[in-house]
């Protein structure tokens, strides 16, 4: 059964009611990653500003759905240049120790 302060999904919602219990009033507004619908067992119990409303909420919920995956984009970018950052860190190291090697080498070689 449903709790009432939980969300809940229904794939075949309309088989859980008998037939006189099935929801006659629905708004459905698409948004980018999905739908919003809302549901009442009344008929005709809906008002366009109770759509108007809707959609502006679709608006809103697209646009925050936007802006988290523009976040996750840079934030995948920053790692990876960090990764970037630390391979030519390692790669100057490496060079500063080949070349203060070659130094010694070349320093030893003078003083044999």
């Amino acid at each position: 059964m449903q709790n009432r302060n939980c969300l809940h999904y229904r794939r075949r919602w309309a088989s859980d009611y008998p037939l006189e219990r099935l929801p006659r009033s629905v708004i459905r507004v698409p948004f980018s990653h999905g739908s919003i619908a809302i549901l009442h067992f009344d008929p005709d119990r809906f008002t366009q500003r109770d759509v108007d409303l809707v959609a502006a909420h679709a608006d809103a919920i697209s646009l925050g759905f936007t802006r988290f995956h523009d976040f996750q984009q840079l934030e995948q970018r920053h790692r990876e240049l960090e990764i970037e950052r630390a391979v030519e860190q390692v790669q100057i190291a490496v060079q500063n120790m080949r070349s203060s090697g070659l130094a010694e080498g070349r320093g030893n070689n003078r003083a044999n």
